[in-house]
């Protein structure tokens, strides 16, 4: 058994001191990555994006994929579960495969690459979905999905997570 202490650099103090249940936290979600693989791999994908903004919407897409793939969600549950239209993931999946240039090489090598200033927004999108895919297969954990999980996702990136 690992014991570890959940802290952040940053305390939230409208959260205050909670180490006990920081670290249940922390337990909870390392459980839940080890035990579903394709979740494990769209968070994966989420700090890949993280790590590299201008190639964020690369891994926010596969990460969306793990979990359409491997996880039972539809693009349709996708868009419900962001507040979203149908319509709105044919626009993510066109600038993602198309527009930008960052899924596939294009002729003149000219597209636009990811925008660094909106990789927040697509990464915190995964983030809600991630959360959402943990609740539907972990009876009792509740989604964090909105504004609970913006807030903490907020102090995961070094921008803004919303524009």
């Amino acid at each position: 058994m690992v014991h570890w202490t959940a802290y952040i650099d940053h305390p939230d103090p409208e959260v205050g001191a909670m180490p006990a249940e920081s670290t249940e936290v922390l337990y909870g979600w390392i459980r839940a990555l080890c035990t579903h693989t394709y979740l494990r791999r769209a968070a994966e994908d989420a700090h890949a994006a993280l790590m590299n903004p201008h190639e964020a919407l690369v891994f926010v897409y596969r990460g969306l994929e793990w979990l359409v793939e491997g996880m039972g969600f539809t693009w349709e549950d996708i868009a419900k579960e962001l507040g979203g239209s149908k319509n709105d993931i044919r626009q993510l999946k066109k600038t993602a495969n198309v527009e930008t240039g960052v899924r596939h090489a294009s002729k003149s090598g000219m597209k636009l690459r990811a925008n660094p200033r909106s990789y927040g927004t697509w990464v915190a999108g995964l983030f809600d979905i991630i959360s959402a895919a943990r609740a539907k297969v972990e009876p009792g954990y509740v989604s964090t999905a909105g504004k609970p999980g913006g807030k903490i996702f907020s102090r995961a990136i070094p921008t803004v997570p919303f524009e």
